[in-house]
């Protein structure tokens, strides 16, 4: 009865056009996804596919999810945009961890360390949070067995940075943003807006950039001078409530998303807004990810069941001869699940050499290695896989 309420009530809102439900800080900005891997396969038919393994999180409990789903492309719609297809989980075990959470989980973050370990971090609609260690070999055997967990105090979000110990959470209402060492509070500074994401830069596990309001800030673990804020940046299209970190071709960038329903483009270099585009999603964007294979490309959800893919830097270009069709790279795929987003991550499949024999199938080359990943989680319990193809091959 339960489940059939809520597939009502996301059919009821689809059909409405007033605003989306209403949702706590935590609801809106936290992720209740956390990706572990993602990996290219093919099955006995010579079928490519892509397996991901993540954390999801499902009211008060956290569970290991493997998936796998066959990535060929989608016919197109009559307006050019491919329909994806969603597909549950294959397998699923509850991760058993020692002190489970007594409130609704809002955020997840994982992080790979050394010694063949990962790190998992959780926080619940009470503030509770919990860093649980686990074994990637576990994982990769899909059990939980063997995890150890530590109790930390009451916070709202929480972010791990890549390769280290140190940990970081913002209390939206509080206006705090605290630095954690293991299970030690090293440091809180106290932001002067309602921070709602934060991100570690890349290579500086010392300095975080948070979304502040209408402000992009930089905040210093080392630094005393202005409480160790290094920079502030006021964005057009605030309150702020995605922020992402970018990384391979669009390493030097920081993407920011929000109530102005545009995502702008900060170069870390000259700490000014680089390139913007708006009236990317019907509602308020959530989440933000940008892409570590294309320049300026990004994904962006909205607190709905919509999510898009948009080259920020590229403009948009309309032929009278067609002015329903969009040309140039500006814009990309657009799509919307089944319910609303609860967590959306972004990944890059590992290169592979695929070694094709004269006999197999010429759609054995679709997936090899190298194209992104969008992993979507709906509240509605649907996982979707959607494939990003090169550059390259889409020419």
């Amino acid at each position: 009865m339960e489940a059939q309420g809520k597939a009502r009530q996301a059919r009821a809102w689809h059909g409405r056009a007033g605003a989306p439900p209403s949702a706590s800080a935590s609801q809106l900005f936290g992720s209740r996804l956390a990706l572990t891997s993602a990996e290219s396969v093919e099955d006995d038919e010579m079928n490519p596919g892509v397996r991901v393994a993540a954390f999801l999180a499902t009211r008060n409990e956290v569970r290991h999810v493997v998936a796998t789903a066959p990535l060929a492309p989608p016919p197109p719609t009559a307006s050019g945009v491919p329909k994806p297809e969603g597909f549950g989980p294959v397998s699923e075990k509850p991760v058993v961890v020692q002190h489970s959470h007594r409130a609704e989980i809002q955020h997840l973050a994982f992080i790979h360390t050394s010694g063949g370990e990962g790190l998992l971090g959780s926080t619940d609609g009470r503030g509770a949070a919990i860093v649980s260690r686990f074994s990637l070999s576990t994982l990769a055997s899909h059990t939980g067995e063997g995890s150890t967990s530590e109790v930390l105090a009451p916070s709202q979000a929480m972010y791990l940075p890549p390769a280290s110990p140190v940990l970081v959470r913002v209390n939206y209402f509080g206006k705090s943003l605290e630095w954690f060492e293991e299970d030690r509070c090293v440091r809180q500074v106290h932001t002067l807006g309602c921070p709602t994401q934060a991100a570690f830069v890349r290579g500086q596990p010392n300095l975080v950039a948070v979304a502040e309001g209408n402000d992009l800030a930089l905040w210093d673990l080392r630094s005393s001078e202005k409480n160790g804020c290094a920079k502030r940046i006021t964005v057009a299209g605030g309150p702020l409530h995605g922020l992402a970190i970018g990384e391979g071709k669009n390493a030097g960038a920081i993407a920011v998303g929000g109530a102005g329903r545009s995502v702008t483009l900060v170069d870390t270099r000259k700490w000014t807004p680089r390139n913007r585009a708006t009236n990317l999603t019907k509602y308020e964007i959530s989440s933000v990810h940008l892409s570590s294979v294309a320049e300026d490309v990004c994904y962006a959800g909205g607190v709905d069941s919509e999510v898009v893919c948009r080259n920020v830097g590229a403009k948009v270009v309309q032929k009278k001869e067609n002015p329903e069709k969009i040309y140039g790279g500006g814009h990309y795929d657009g799509f919307r699940g089944d319910g609303r987003w609860v967590g959306l991550q972004c990944t890059t499949l590992p290169t592979t050499s695929s070694s094709s024999s004269s006999s197999s199938s010429s759609s054995s080359s679709v997936v090899s290695g190298g194209e992104e990943v969008l992993v979507g989680h709906t509240e509605l319990g649907s996982l979707y896989m959607l494939l990003r193809p090169n550059d390259k091959e889409k020419e």
